[in-house]
């Protein structure tokens, strides 16, 4: 993988200098991370034949599957080569700034060398490739994605719309709600993986990722149509439970709320519509290409095609497309459908959903919709950082929220560095976090030599699997420690090899467990550091060198930063319980959730 560079000068007196390139963006990151942003941006201004992408993409008169597009949505979850592009932006900043007559670097990615060897052509420098071998660790998940990668990507896209079909199926049992028509009802879309439902009363709903917003509104008597994003969660103890509560239960007549699936839309003839719409925009991706010079990045030697192609494919054709096309369909439905709402409350990502969703909204609904970043904003989740051009240029119809609410000064900052408008950003409670606060207090020192490790994995499978082999490498006393696995609620893994070395796994929820353990210790981009830390708890986050660092505690001293199993190891080792963690400003906080209050009567009355 692309990281350490050697510099060699032509004239002999010079030394010959090694510098990280992903320290290197690190230490330059707001500049680098914004001409990746603008780089997207700027191919939105790109032809194909005579039209602009923006334009080209357009769908419906309403809707654009270039806004939806893996390129255009930046989601590092998603695109596996977001890093290595940011990478190469940063080599060409070292090559100009230092000046190199050649540079040496290792690399494993073909795709990389491509874009490596076109730049340094460009700049006259001399180029010298050791050539790394990747890991053949995870060998069972590679033999799987190669043999999706034979199937056509049209094929993929057909038998995605039947797997879609059939899960949603189970949710036939829920018969589509009367929607409240109330000229001051509220909108509330929710992830169906972050419902549950409340421990003394199985019949109220709550959520984990509005937590006492509900309660808010609630208290205010103000009526909710809630819709709920299945997203092909594979909880079926939850969806039993939630498809036995009536539309007549205790829960909708108490607090004046209806619920239903965005799913639930879904029937034969729709299937048929979507497809023949899958058909005609398949075939017109094939007919038009795109030309390797679209992906030049603007005032510089770097073009990005060897990296970023396969985004474009899979972003228009295969499952990427049959997925955003379904959203578009589907989200119209739903708002078109759902009564005019006072105003509308989503969980904000700025993922390919959102863009149908918001498109969908500003088609159907008249009220404001606020987006709220419920975990954290990290510095190198460049989904939420966009080029100044879409909030001021109306013709570009680009579908974004009316204000994005954050919950810490961290994410404030990130996002002000990027040149979001300061006028869209609200400030309000971290919600998702109370129910941890609350149990601060049950935190315990532990001071036995006895310990208990918890570790976190997050949406990033090969992360994952290392942060444990590199565990087990350890060979921890199991007389001194005991280990448990927590994967992330949408997206678990496979962990039963290692349960033959005595790992425990768990399934209950984070701020109810946190305090039955000594050392946390989670992969990089989970916003699992910040609970952790607000406990208290000796935190260590697990990244990659090679990689960036997508904590959101990144250059934060209230954790510790461990990029292998040698560091693991030594501060496993040195863990001290008398160590006091720093988590003062960690997020705003309010017990009466003045901010959220604020916000509420500001867009209800």
């Amino acid at each position: 993988m692309l990281n350490e560079i050697e510099l060699i000068w032509k004239l002999p007196h010079k030394k010959t200098e090694k510098l990280s390139i992903t320290k290197y963006v690190e230490t330059n990151g707001i500049e680098i991370r914004r001409s990746y942003s603008n780089f997207i941006h700027n191919l939105s201004h790109q032809k194909i034949g005579k039209k602009k992408i923006y334009n080209f993409f357009l769908f419906n008169n309403h809707f654009n599957l270039w806004w939806m597009s893996l390129l255009y949505e930046k989601n590092f979850y998603k695109s596996k080569n977001i890093s290595e592009c940011i990478k190469i932006i940063g080599l060409e900043k070292i090559i100009k700034e230092f000046k190199p007559h050649t540079i040496r670097l290792i690399c494993s990615s073909n795709k990389t060398r491509k874009c490596i060897i076109e730049l340094c052509k460009q700049l006259d420098v001399n180029l010298k490739i050791d050539i790394k071998n990747k890991s053949k660790r995870f060998s069972n998940y590679k033999f799987l994605k190669i043999i999706k990668k034979n199937i056509p990507y049209y094929l993929q896209g057909f038998l995605f719309l039947l797997s879609y079909y059939l899960n949603a199926l189970s949710l036939k049992k829920l018969k589509k709600p009367s929607w409240i028509k109330s000229s001051s009802s509220i909108f509330l879309f929710s992830y169906f993986t972050h419902l549950k439902f409340n421990k003394t009363n199985k019949s109220i709903i709550e959520s984990s990722q509005w937590e006492d917003v509900i309660g808010l509104i609630r208290k205010r008597r103000k009526d909710i149509n809630w819709l709920h994003f299945d997203g092909m969660t594979k909880d079926n103890y939850k969806k039993k439970n939630f498809l036995s509560l009536s539309p007549n239960s205790k829960q909708f007549s108490d607090f004046n709320e209806q619920h239903f699936f965005l799913e639930g839309y879904l029937n034969i003839q729709l299937l048929i519509k979507i497809f023949f719409i899958y058909s005609f925009l398949h075939l017109k991706y094939l007919i038009f290409r795109p030309k390797k010079n679209i992906f030049s990045v603007k005032d510089s030697n770097i073009n990005l095609y060897p990296l970023l192609i396969d985004d474009w494919h899979e972003s228009f054709s295969g499952i990427i497309l049959m997925q955003n096309i379904i959203w578009i369909i589907l989200f119209d439905l739903a708002m078109k459908d759902i009564p005019k709402s006072k105003f509308g409350l989503f969980p904000q990502e700025n993922q390919s959903w959102e863009r149908a969703f918001i498109s969908s909204w500003r088609k159907h609904q008249t009220g404001k919709l606020i987006g709220y970043a419920h975990s954290d904003i990290r510095f190198w989740d460049t989904k939420y950082f966009e080029n100044v051009e879409i909030f001021e240029n109306d013709s570009l119809r680009f579908p974004y929220s009316d204000a994005l609410a954050i919950n810490s000064e961290r994410a404030y900052e990130n996002l002000i560095s990027s040149k979001f408008p300061q006028s869209k950003i609200l400030k309000v409670e971290a919600v998702r976090y109370l129910r941890v606060l609350e149990n601060d207090n049950k935190r315990s020192l532990n001071v036995n030599s006895f310990k208990k490790i918890l570790i976190v994995g997050d949406y990033q499978f090969r992360y994952n699997y290392k942060l444990l082999e590199d565990i087990y490498s350890l060979n921890l006393n199991p007389k001194n420690y005991n280990l448990t696995f927590k994967s992330h609620p949408g997206f678990p893994i496979d962990v039963s090899k290692y349960k033959l070395f005595g790992l425990k796994e768990t399934n209950e929820p984070l701020e109810d467990i946190l305090q039955d353990y000594d050392i946390i210790v989670a992969v990089d981009a989970t916003a699992s550091s910040i609970e952790a830390v607000l406990m208290n708890k000796f935190t260590i986050v697990y990244y990659d060198s090679a990689y960036l660092n997508y904590s959101p505690l990144r250059n934060s001293n209230s954790v510790s930063f461990a990029s292998n199993k040698y560091e693991l190891g030594e501060y496993i080792k040195n863990y001290d319980s008398k160590v006091k963690i720093d988590n003062h400003n960690l997020l705003y906080f309010n017990k009466d959730l003045k901010l959220w209050k604020n916000v509420i009567d500001k867009y209800v009355y």
